[in-house]
């Protein structure tokens, strides 16, 4: 086998993921890892001490198996084995161990002309792979070396270094944003970073949402935008900046004339919890934040039934009535936020006969952790206070939550209530519409590079935007 290049190591640390080059490059050795699969799933062999990082890098959906690491057959992780080859030495059983070249345009080029050479650093992936597979292979590699070839230091779309981005492991600033971090995608999956561009001091703008959702970027920034015109005749959406969207806000109506994409449930690498007792949480907290008896009772009936325990009275007591969700609870997997939403609005939720959702609480903390709830899992959510809604004498209002969810993830466990959702769902999908843009300042900014295909991640809110300006290139 070749040994590792130690001149190109800085180089390539300096491009990969903090999670894979914290181990790719120790002090004295390098792990090598062999490649094979089985019908259903890649599996990944390394040395023990390796596997847990190998397999939070590859995805959440990664497990261990003995000196394994089994990942799921799909193109979104075929195209992370792509990310895995280039970065170390990937075997099968012919025993090629490539040389390190640093990632450059021409390099990834010819890599992909010597295919299905064994000496082809994608070599060991390329070989196990079927004719699709190898298609998604060459296309994207390709696709990687374009975007390497585009001069983007001129560009000025960026976000202020305060704006958050969603990675699997919740929010982080964009100041912290790194080449190979990891980050969500469009599509709820994670995709890394591929490249972060510093822009010093730019003019901001607050740009606000339908759903009362809002982020800062430059009026350079770009986003993915359609209109309800476009939408109605089956036209793509385009990719404007900020200001060509500014400049054409709403149409001859006064109506918002943009909507971006909304992304799908958030897949987070989190630890998971029991879907029974995410959905007994829910109870308990949407009773506890209930400024009336009649849902506290509500909460009480639907525990006993759904956890077989007899309800003490006293908890209510230990349970602020102004709390929020645990934080930990929101980036939990999808089914068990699924069944955390479905105990809150099966004690405060209702679906009115035009198919609208609701969910009413007295707590502010509770409304805003639903609307996050609700967003993380491909909703839109919008939080107000109303006096006259709900008026009793145990209460001056309701803070309420509008709810709108994709048809597959259905807010309540109750069957009456969902067969009233999902006669209406089908009419009301998810949509978020620009419908104001104000200066906020000057902020330090940077825009990054993600190597989603779409070239989409998910912002404050989280809210789908465009990564930095890519032009193609004729291969």
């Amino acid at each position: 086998m070749m040994k590792h290049n130690e001149q190109s190591s800085d180089a390539w640390a300096s491009a990969l993921p903090a999670s894979l080059a914290d181990f790719i490059w120790p002090k004295e050795t390098l792990p090598e890892v062999s490649l094979s699969r089985t019908e259903d799933h890649w599996v990944l062999e390394t040395s023990v001490e390796h596997q847990v990082r190998l397999g939070r890098f590859v995805g959440s959906e990664a497990r261990a198996l003995g000196a394994g690491v089994l990942i799921p057959n799909t193109d979104h992780h075929i195209k992370q084995l792509i990310w895995l080859s280039a970065a170390m030495p990937v075997t099968c059983s012919d025993g090629i161990m490539p040389e390190f070249l640093p990632p450059s345009v021409e390099s990834l080029r010819k890599e992909v002309s010597m295919l299905p050479s064994r000496y082809c650093k994608f070599g060991a992936l390329f070989r196990l792979c079927d004719g699709r597979e190898r298609s998604i292979l060459i296309d994207y590699v390709l696709q990687e070396a374009r975007h390497m070839s585009v001069d983007v230091s001129a560009q000025g779309n960026a976000q202020p270094l305060d704006a958050k981005v969603l990675t699997p492991r919740g929010w982080m600033a964009m100041s912290d944003m790194r080449i190979g971090q990891l980050v969500i995608g469009s599509n709820g999956f994670p995709t890394p970073v591929t490249g972060v561009f510093p822009k010093g001091p730019r003019d901001v703008y607050r740009v606000t949402f339908s759903d009362g959702a809002s982020v800062e970027c430059c009026d350079e920034h770009l986003w993915d935008v359609n209109t309800p015109y476009r939408r109605a005749a089956n036209k793509v959406s385009r990719v404007l900046s900020l200001k060509q969207v500014m400049d054409n806000l709403f149409d001859n109506a006064n109506n918002p004339r943009h909507s971006i994409p909304v992304m799908a449930a958030a897949h987070f690498d989190a630890k998971d919890i029991s879907e029974g007792s995410s959905y007994q949480l829910g109870l308990l907290l949407a009773g506890a934040t209930s400024p009336g008896m009649a849902a506290k009772n509500e909460a009480a009936n639907l525990f006993e039934q759904h956890s077989n325990l007899t309800f003490q009275s006293a908890i209510w007591s230990a349970l602020s009535p102004d709390s929020g969700l645990p934080r930990d609870s929101l980036c939990i997997p999808i089914k068990s936020r699924v069944s955390l939403l479905q105990g809150l609005m099966d004690v405060a939720g209702l679906v009115e006969d035009t198919g609208a959702v609701e969910f009413a609480t007295g707590s502010k903390r509770m409304s805003e952790a639903v609307s996050t709830l609700v967003r993380s899992l491909g909703g839109t959510a919008k939080a107000t206070f109303n006096r006259t809604r709900f008026l009793s004498s145990e209460t001056d209002g309701h803070h309420i939550v509008n709810i709108c969810l994709p048809r597959d993830i259905v807010p309540f466990s109750e069957p009456e209530r969902c067969e009233r959702w999902a006669a209406a769902a089908r009419y009301n999908e998810p949509v978020r519409t620009m419908e104001s843009v104000e200066y906020v300042g000057t902020k330090r900014c940077q825009c990054i590079s993600v190597a989603a295909a779409d070239h989409l991640y998910v912002t404050d809110d989280f809210i789908v935007t465009h990564n930095t300006a890519r032009k193609s290139e004729p291969f």
